[in-house]
């Protein structure tokens, strides 16, 4: 098989994922009853439709990618690097996640969230103290007030709040 097929076999898959996503879609959950256009099915149907686009566009780019002059030899020494030293960031991250999961009823979603935000900027290489002071403190309020005020959906407070 040739580089360029086997780079398109896992936009494929996601590209017949979504189809099958958006004919499920009608047979698993109800409309509601409701006519507006925003019912239950509506975030599944988006999340289908951007799963078919971002397939196809994956699809088109690599048909369309040039030619590089490089030697097999150096992209199997290249991905070899990149793939042992991502790979911790890989575990990090999964981590990360399952101890912010974990952590959320016991000290809440703020602290836990500027936590995670900050430690993740910090596995994946970012530096830069100011960036590490606002990044986790916007992500943070934006997601606080878009659930807790926008939403008016309860978090979980934790034990200081």
């Amino acid at each position: 098989m040739t580089t360029k097929v086997k780079a398109v076999i896992p936009p494929m898959f996601m590209l017949l994922f979504g189809v099958a996503l958006l004919l499920i879609i009608p047979s698993q959950i109800s409309s509601g009853g409701s006519r507006s256009y925003v019912n239950p099915q509506f975030i599944p149907y988006l999340m289908g439709w951007f799963i078919i686009f971002l397939s196809v566009i994956s699809i088109l780019a690599e048909f369309f990618k040039r030619k590089e002059m490089v030697t097999e030899e150096e992209k199997e020494q290249s991905l070899k690097t990149v793939d042992q030293r991502n790979f911790g960031k890989v575990i990090g991250v999964f981590t990360g996640l399952i101890l912010w999961a974990l952590l959320i009823s016991y000290l809440g979603l703020v602290i836990t969230s500027y936590v995670f935000v900050l430690s993740m900027m910090l596995l994946l290489g970012n530096r830069k103290k100011g960036q590490l002071i606002i990044v986790p403190i916007a992500v943070t309020l934006v997601v606080y007030f878009g659930i807790k005020v926008f939403m008016k959906v309860n978090l979980p407070s934790g034990i200081f709040l």
